[in-house]
């Protein structure tokens, strides 16, 4: 599902949609102990967290990093 809510995201170009789903796919691989895919997923967005992104964004993305 996550993988499908990202391939949307990209589509319509929308940066804040597209780090949501990078980040709930990535934390699924994680899970599936798969982690390193799910860092280079969000490792996309880092760029654009730092720039542009929210409080709260920079948040999750940090948080996710290291528990991925």
């Amino acid at each position: 599902m996550a993988a499908q809510a990202l391939q949307l995201a990209e589509r319509r170009g929308d940066a804040r949609q597209q780090f949501e789903a990078a980040r709930l796919r990535g934390l699924g691989l994680a899970q599936q102990r798969r982690a390193a895919e799910g860092v280079e997923l969000i490792e996309r967005y880092r760029d654009w967290i730092e720039r542009e992104g929210t409080d709260s964004q920079r948040y999750k993305f940090w948080t996710d990093f290291g528990f991925m």
